[in-house]
């Protein structure tokens, strides 16, 4: 396995538990119509982590973090990216990415300034290791964080191993 795969599914469960304590510590103070984690079901979960891993890294890693380095390049009048302008490029595409996940808040009528910006927050974290790994590693390893992030976060909740844990 490659040192991009293991960075990858390392990190992205460890950020993907993370969000799934963060989650379970500020409960009281998400909206009530916010749903579960999990409440899609297994196979939902698997669906919409692979969906979400495959079209948003194309999306936002593949399409906007290497347009608006390739801006920054033009503009720079440099051949090559600085690691300032690559960090910068990846907090910004990440913080668009945080934003694009706010519609979800108001479909499910959960559009709190809290839920508002921990949405916002939680996703600039996970898109900023999407980017590192896309821009350290390719495509595939951010579509790979990607994905053992929200398996974490979609399909663990809705086994019954975490249903255990949480009613104990």
């Amino acid at each position: 396995m490659s040192a991009g795969i293991v960075y990858a599914i390392s990190f992205g469960v460890f950020l993907g538990v993370l969000l799934l304590l963060l989650r379970d510590l500020l409960h009281p103070y998400l909206p009530q119509a916010l749903p579960e984690y999990g409440f899609r079901g297994l196979e939902g979960g698997i669906l919409v982590s692979f969906g979400a891993a495959v079209g948003e890294e194309v999306w936002f890693r593949f399409g906007l973090l290497t347009l608006v380095l390739y801006i920054f390049c033009q503009l720079t009048g440099k051949i090559q990216p600085s690691e300032a302008m690559v960090k910068l490029a990846i907090v910004f595409i990440a913080t668009l990415f945080g934003l694009a996940h706010l519609p979800q808040l108001a479909a499910f009528q959960a559009f709190t300034n809290f839920a508002i910006w921990a949405t916002i927050l939680g996703n600039i974290l996970v898109g900023s290791l999407y980017g590192w790994c896309f821009w350290r590693f390719g495509l595939v390893s951010a579509i790979v964080a990607h994905f053992s992030v929200d398996i974490v976060l979609h399909v663990l909740p809705a086994t019954a191993l975490y249903s255990e844990y949480v009613n104990n």
